[in-house]
């Protein structure tokens, strides 16, 4: 597991001070979250001799600050119980906002003021002048972005239909054979902002699909001593792992890949059937955009998975699940991710007890997978 040192090194020179604000202290110590998000990292870094302060604050004292919160967070802010765990120096701080009982991090500010009476500020509502953001309608303009909507370029996506027996086929190292249809693609830097989503309809055969780097040709049976593996759907049988109707869901990279519907058959004989397939290439405002399966203090506790919004408008990502193909965690009903913002959990909460259920994040050669509550995968993140 790798450490950086460094960090190790400028976090052992903090002055850690932990006032409550309510007269009761549930006791936890929420310290090594806070000091694991991206924001108090850096800063740590940028400031060595930060001091990191934790306020508890009880549900009835939320009530009569929710609306401060609330514009400090820009979204509506239910009472109950919180931690404002804050880090500073001069007049530069990073605050967060913590559900006190299931430890998820409602949002994370970066200020730069050296007044703390700012909860004056609360008179941001009278900022509502730059709700004269409705000038930024002009932005709005941003309807020029549909010119990606080039991609109508990808053409529109229909239900093609594939003989199995009759493409590539290699012998498994354990014996039996994989055959199945395939297809090559080459893709540029106009498509890197798209996600590439292959389903199959199997006919109640099962098989998985595989991207490869490179175009494979069909008289090479031993692809993978020489080829890159990209993706790969996430099955559920024991040997290997293959399922009827599987999915795979890409964030398209420049290069040449083949695709490979992969059958599987123990006794290595190819069975002729087909199989229906169709290819859509999306855009999805939601992304994994980070992902600390190897953090520095105790794992599972101190991992994250982080959801931007890189969109414009909220989703609602309430029974959304994350997947790593051996656990799942469904993220709470209700819980929102306005446009521009971000949202993570830790692994003290997708893994509560430590690696016997929810998501366990290898540190090399694993993924997390986001299926929205249709079940359409919306990204995937692999490392």
């Amino acid at each position: 597991m790798g450490k950086n040192l460094n960090v190790i090194i400028l976090v052992s020179m903090i002055t850690l001070s932990i006032m409550l604000a309510g007269c009761v202290d549930n006791g936890q110590d929420i310290s090594p979250m806070f000091k694991s998000i991206p924001e108090v990292q850096q800063f740590l870094q940028d400031h060595p001799n930060a001091k990191i302060t934790v306020t508890y604050w009880s549900e009835e004292e939320v009530l009569e600050i929710s609306d401060d919160i609330s514009i400090q967070c820009d979204k509506n802010i239910n009472p109950r119980a919180l931690y404002k765990a804050t880090i500073s120096e001069g007049n530069l701080k990073v605050v967060s906002w913590i559900d006190a009982e299931t430890q998820i991090i409602i949002c994370t500010i970066t200020q730069e003021s050296s007044d703390p009476t700012p909860p004056i500020p609360t008179a941001t509502p009278t900022p509502p002048i730059p709700t004269a953001t409705p000038t930024p309608p002009i932005p709005t303009a941003t309807p020029t972005p549909p010119i990606p909507t080039a991609t109508p370029t990808p053409p529109i996506p229909i239900l093609e239909t594939t003989e199995m027996s009759t493409g590539l086929y290699g012998f498994g190292q354990g014996g039996g054979v994989w055959y199945g249809a395939y297809e090559y693609f080459s893709f540029t830097e106009v498509d890197e902002d798209y996600i590439m989503q292959v389903e199959v309809q199997s006919n109640e055969h099962e098989l998985r699909i595989e991207l490869w780097e490179g175009l494979i040709g069909q008289n090479d049976h031993y692809w993978w001593t020489t080829h890159f593996q990209e993706a790969t759907s996430t099955g559920t049988g024991n040997d290997p792992q293959i399922e009827p109707n599987p999915q795979l869901c890409w964030t398209i990279k420049p290069g040449d890949y083949t695709l490979f519907f992969a059958g599987f058959n123990h006794d290595g004989e190819i069975i002729p059937y087909t199989i229906n397939y169709k290819i859509e290439y999306l855009t999805y405002d939601v992304v994994i955009c980070d992902v600390l399966y190897d953090p520095p203090g105790p794992e599972p506790d101190n991992e994250f998975i982080k959801l931007c919004n890189q969109g414009s408008s909220t989703v609602d990502i309430g029974d959304w699940r994350l997947t790593d193909g051996e656990g799942t965690y469904i993220i709470p009903s209700g819980t929102i991710l306005t446009a521009d913002s971000s949202w993570s959990v830790f692994g003290s909460t997708y893994n509560p007890t430590s690696y016997t259920q929810g998501l366990y994040l290898a540190n090399s050669h694993d993924e997390v997978i986001l299926y929205n509550k249709d079940g359409k995968k919306v990204d995937e993140y692999h490392w």
